[in-house]
């Protein structure tokens, strides 16, 4: 018999986010996300995905419920959202005025930590993903995979229980990539959830622990990457003709064989 969770959990029912009276999310409820789960966030361009993170960390205007904890997250006031949610958007803006460093303690302001201690802390999170040495970079002087980087270095500098990541390794290389995604696991193995949105699905399928497969502002397919990456999922969601083959060691590959439709090669 499955016991109920008892600890903290993101619950989120009839979430709907229109714009210009065009619903981009509608009536969409989830199962309980829970701390130290990592979530991918798949499906194709244009169905919601950044929305639903924009949406939870009350950057579009939003109805429905999400609660955590027994508090409903869109009701938070800015201060407290910023306590309980650390947000990556897919780059940071190109401000001159700002380096690294300074971008990372701010976003660390909702700690209330003593200056010198909150610079360590902020220090340590860039040793975390490899960019110390871009600390006193301004953002205009960083390439788009700096950036991004960048951006999930204050994202992650808050220490919240739940991480928001819109396309973490999106302009990245396979190094950085690896880097990145063996963060993210290890927060989540931590006790953080986490949820990403993720293109690569051989990365969704290796990281994640669920896989949630958003078509057109709806849940299409929630599980672990063996039970939602389907040849079923990928022709009726991106329109393709796949195999997902289980390699050694539970790796998942997709290979695209064409379009929907088309004879396999």
């Amino acid at each position: 018999m499955t016991l109920p969770h008892a600890g903290p959990m993101l619950e989120i029912q009839h979430l709907t986010v229109s714009y210009r009276n065009h619903p981009v999310l509608g009536d969409l409820s989830l199962p309980p996300l829970l701390p130290g789960e990592l979530v991918a966030l798949v499906g194709p361009n244009a169905t919601g995905k950044s929305t639903l993170l924009r949406a939870l960390a009350q950057l579009v205007p939003a109805s429905g419920q999400v609660r955590w904890d027994g508090q409903d997250l869109l009701a938070l006031s800015t201060t407290a959202l910023a306590r309980t949610i650390g947000y990556m958007p897919q780059s940071l803006p190109e401000t001159a005025a700002l380096n690294v460093l300074e971008v990372t303690l701010t976003a660390m302001q909702a700690q209330d930590l003593p200056a010198g201690k909150a610079q360590l802390a902020a220090i340590a999170v860039l040793e975390r993903l490899g960019i110390d040495d871009l600390a006193l970079r301004r953002l205009d002087q960083l390439s788009g995979g700096q950036r991004q980087v960048a951006a999930l270095a204050q994202a992650i500098a808050r220490d919240s229980p739940i991480l928001l990541l819109d396309e973490p390794t999106s302009a990245l290389d396979l190094r950085h990539q690896w880097r990145v995604m063996n963060t993210v696991r290890r927060l989540a193995d931590d006790g953080h959830l986490v949820i990403a949105v993720l293109h690569d699905l051989a990365l969704a399928a290796q990281w994640a622990d669920r896989i949630l497969v958003l078509d057109r502002g709806c849940l299409h397919a929630c599980g672990t990457p063996q039970t939602a990456l389907t040849p079923d999922m990928l022709r009726a969601v991106y329109g393709v003709e796949a195999r997902v083959q289980r390699c050694e060691h539970g790796r998942t590959v997709v290979l695209v064989d064409g379009p929907a439709g088309s004879p396999r090669t």
